[in-house]
């Protein structure tokens, strides 16, 4: 995946996890879920915020490795 692409996936995903916060407290404030339903919605949203940070960092270390790899054979 380009570079650009992997960008957009990434505010893809952070537009989703944002929505899914909102929409949670939304859901608390309106009385159409619980404390409990809250905390649980809260919690998986946040978990999916562990892995696309695994993702991202592996990611940039990818192209690190890459860009310092093709330094060192042009030198």
């Amino acid at each position: 995946m380009a570079p650009q692409g992997s960008m957009y996936t990434t505010l893809l995903m952070s537009t989703g996890l944002t929505l899914g916060t909102i929409s949670s407290f939304f859901g608390l404030q309106a009385g159409i879920i619980n404390q409990s339903q809250y905390a649980i919605l809260v919690g998986v949203v946040a978990s999916a915020v562990i892995p696309t940070f695994i993702i991202i960092v592996a990611f940039h270390l990818q192209l690190f490795l890459k860009n310092n790899h093709s330094d060192m054979s042009s030198s």
